[in-house]
């Protein structure tokens, strides 16, 4: 893991922070409603997650395809090491691909690669950058709680969040897929984020 971080541009509240616990224990199997209340305070839909989404019961091409990689390099109860990651492999993604790194033991992730369809759909370039300096705190608090569920159970996570109509009439479908160092530390997630337009 990385251990060095540059500090974010919109640094957590303690409070956030709270929220940010109490999200990753839900995602992982916990008491429910702290993600339902979160989302209440921006007038926003509770997102959906599923725990090892079946290549069937995703929607978007990109995503089944990079689920399909993540399990034909899994071994059986495991997870496919980071140094197998290929960016020429990964072509068929392009675009809807984000790679984020943990930092500080997950404190925060930084996007290594932010796609460039991400990026044209969202107005926001995220490379370099870490989940903190995203425009909205409370959603950021809800993304790095899935990256940090996804480290702590070692599967992948499928997530469906609606954005504010506020901001934009969009539909996004992620899966979260985690990868391991040789020390068997997840020190990678390859994140397939696919946007789509809703009715305003």
């Amino acid at each position: 893991m990385s251990a060095g971080r540059r500090p974010s541009a919109n640094p957590p509240s303690e409070a956030l922070l709270r929220d940010v616990e109490r999200l990753t224990d839900e995602l992982v199997g916990g008491p429910p409603g702290a993600i339902a209340a979160l989302f209440a305070t921006i007038d926003s839909p509770t997102p959906t997650t599923r725990w090892e989404p079946s290549e069937s019961e995703l929607e978007d091409g990109p995503l089944r395809f990079l689920l399909r990689l993540w399990l034909g390099r899994a071994e059986t109860g495991g997870i496919p090491a980071s140094r197998t990651i290929d960016a020429l492999e990964l072509r068929p993604a392009l675009g809807y691909l984000m790679l984020l790194e943990p930092i500080d033991g997950g404190a925060d992730f930084r996007y290594r690669v932010y796609g460039t369809a991400i990026t044209e759909f969202s107005g926001i370039e995220m490379t370099g950058k870490t989940v903190w300096d995203l425009p909205s705190p409370r959603v950021a608090a809800f993304f790095l709680a899935t990256y940090r569920a996804v480290c702590r159970r070692r599967r992948p996570l499928f997530s469906h969040h609606t954005t504010h109509h506020a901001i934009q009439t969009a539909d996004w479908n992620r899966v979260i897929l985690p990868f391991a160092g040789d020390d068997g530390t997840v020190d990678r997630l390859l994140v397939g984020n696919v946007p789509s337009l809703r009715d305003p």
